[in-house]
């Protein structure tokens, strides 16, 4: 693989943001690509859950050893949800 993306196994500090990345928002998160998975129609759509291993989904029957480079970039999500959050609230100003 290149380096835009990065494989398991994740340190702890890359398994915590991958995991906020996944709920921020920003993009679609990583789910599911087992047809058959129950959780790809359930509240959660089958999201994937990052641990040192690499992805794994809650119903076992599906795991992923790599995530792109820039999931890892935390700046970039706080910046992204708190640019969301501000057109949500019609707090936006354009960007300066």
């Amino acid at each position: 693989m290149s380096d835009l993306v990065i494989t398991a196994p994740f340190t702890e500090d890359q398994v915590r943001i991958l995991n906020k990345f996944q709920h921020s928002g920003f993009f679609h998160p990583f789910t599911c690509g087992d047809e058959a998975c129950p959780r790809n129609s359930a509240v959660d759509d089958g999201i994937l859950v990052a641990t040192e291993k690499g992805w794994e989904c809650k119903c076992g029957n599906y795991t992923q050893d790599w995530a792109h480079s820039f999931m890892v970039d935390e700046y970039s999500i706080d910046t992204a949800e708190e640019t969301l959050n501000n057109i949500k609230n019609g707090n936006y100003q354009g960007g300066n």
